[in-house]
């Protein structure tokens, strides 16, 4: 789930696992994705990137760092 957080700026977005799932140590790099439907069928479209946590390991209610993308489409 997208939320907003005092740690992120204007390149980065901030997220959270919705079923206490989340990103850990070792995951930076790893895309955060969303499944929409466009016309046809189901896509999935990268938000960002995993960047870092705010406390080392996922913990509940915590969100994590992800660089945003959008930036970068063309």
């Amino acid at each position: 789930m997208l939320r907003s957080c005092r740690k992120a700026d204007k390149t980065q977005l901030c997220a959270d696992g919705t079923r206490g799932e989340d990103t850990c140590q070792g995951d930076s790099g790893d895309p955060l994705m969303i499944k929409r439907r466009n016309e046809k069928e189901f896509v999935f479209e990268i938000l960002g990137i995993v960047s870092f946590g705010m406390k080392g390991y996922a913990k509940k209610n915590e969100p994590e760092i992800y660089t945003r993308v959008t930036g970068y489409h063309k």
